[in-house]
């Protein structure tokens, strides 16, 4: 019995050490450089790139490579880049139903917007345990249809 009382507190406690986790809210706090970037496509579209993905590969990360996103905690983001400095809002996306903050952002300013979704997995944060890096499915609000892939690095 004595066995069955340890092994539940045990339990307990590693789930409550894991409830705790930091939320994806707080991990995004910071200034993040963007990596490379690139067109978001179907497998079958990945395993066999035309001449033309290549190109507007190319053309992605060399307009998003160096690109810097700084997330204040009181809700704010300036996007800033050679040419320009966009400020702007940003927020946790919610579950309709439940109410629960989920891993994905919703960003806007006066005149753009964008949705970052996981690209990979659940969550922005794709490496397990890693916190410095994001791998987030962009689409932009202004309807052009634009859907990309961002990898970004957290600046310490």
């Amino acid at each position: 019995m004595k066995q069955f009382f340890s092994i539940l507190i045990l339990t307990s406690l590693i789930i409550t050490g894991c409830g705790s986790s930091t939320s994806d809210k707080n991990k995004i706090i910071g200034t993040w450089t963007v990596a490379t970037a690139y067109e978001k496509r179907t497998e079958l579209q990945n395993k066999y790139p035309t001449n033309t993905d290549r190109e507007t590969d190319s053309l992605l990360k060399a307009q998003f490579t160096g690109m810097v996103y700084t997330f204040s905690a009181d809700g704010k983001v300036v996007v800033a880049n050679k040419k320009e400095k966009k400020e702007g809002t940003w927020q946790m996306m919610k579950d309709d139903k439940t109410g629960k903050e989920l891993s994905a952002l919703e960003i806007k300013g006066n005149d753009w917007g964008e949705a970052w979704f996981p690209s990979a997995g659940e969550s922005l944060f794709y490496l397990k345990g890693i916190d410095n890096a994001i791998n987030a499915h962009v689409m932009s609000a202004g309807g052009d249809g634009m859907s990309i892939v961002l990898d970004l690095s957290k600046k310490e």
